[in-house]
């Protein structure tokens, strides 16, 4: 008979016990970690209710003076149409550092103005309270494209040198 030879089943390696080991350490290490975790505790929020003023705002000193050389001429936002407003404005700024970003922001402060006027109806543009109504959203209006906020505002007034509705 043929001798059968016998298989010696293959000697445990170190490597798999020193992986063995070195896996569970990490798992453990891992675990404490999750375990002792603390969130950090979010920054605390500024209080928003206090506006901040600008140091160079005086709003009673008056600031420089900016305007369009061509007046605003648009069509009244009227049924019938034939209605149109002509309107020629300066713009008082808070402090002469807004110049220059006045000038550059012009044709988008143009815009908005004509879109806006446009908007009006003649009974918009019809006595003292209707106007200063008028200067007000003027005034935020210009004032959000220069980017102006609260306590620091970047147009003080809006004077109008002309105003016409025919």
């Amino acid at each position: 008979m043929a001798e059968e030879e016998q298989v010696e089943p293959p000697k445990p390696s170190k490597l798999g016990g020193i992986l063995t080991i070195v896996n569970l350490a990490v798992t453990g290490l891992i675990a404490f970690k999750v375990m002792t975790f603390k969130p950090v505790a979010p920054a605390p929020v500024a209080a928003a209710a206090a506006p901040v003023v600008d140091e160079d705002f005086d709003p009673d000193a008056p600031g420089p003076i900016q305007q369009f050389e061509e007046p605003f001429v648009v069509n009244l936002n009227e049924p019938r149409g034939g209605r149109f407003l002509k309107m020629k404005v300066a713009f008082e700024l808070s402090h002469p550092k807004y110049v220059e970003e006045f000038e550059k922001a012009q044709r988008l402060i143009r815009d908005e103005m004509l879109r806006y006027l446009s908007s009006l109806t003649v009974a918009e543009t019809m006595g003292e309270e209707a106007k200063m109504n008028i200067q007000k959203s003027i005034v935020a209006r210009v004032d959000n494209i220069l980017g102006g906020r609260e306590g620091r505002p970047r147009v003080q007034r809006v004077y109008f040198e002309e105003f016409v509705v025919q």
